[in-house]
């Protein structure tokens, strides 16, 4: 399994996704679990960081419902 959250200023999702497909045999790129976050929520000191983090905490609930192993 595992995941891959990136930070993207760009917000373009393929571009992130195109990158890391070079690496075919990581088991988050294997599972499509490599995800994009806005670098300006998660890089800076501020309370958009709580934004990021929540976001952060929904790509991971997601993995785990996909991967079984929410439960």
């Amino acid at each position: 399994g595992g995941i891959i959250a990136h930070g993207e200023s760009s917000g373009d999702d393929n571009e992130v996704r195109d990158f890391w497909a070079s690496w075919p045999s990581l088991g988050a790129v294997k599972h499509d679990n490599v995800h994009t976050l806005p670098s300006s929520a998660m890089a800076r000191s501020s309370l958009r960081i709580i934004d990021g983090v929540e976001e952060l905490c929904k790509i991971l609930a997601e993995v785990r419902r996909k991967d079984g192993a929410g439960q």
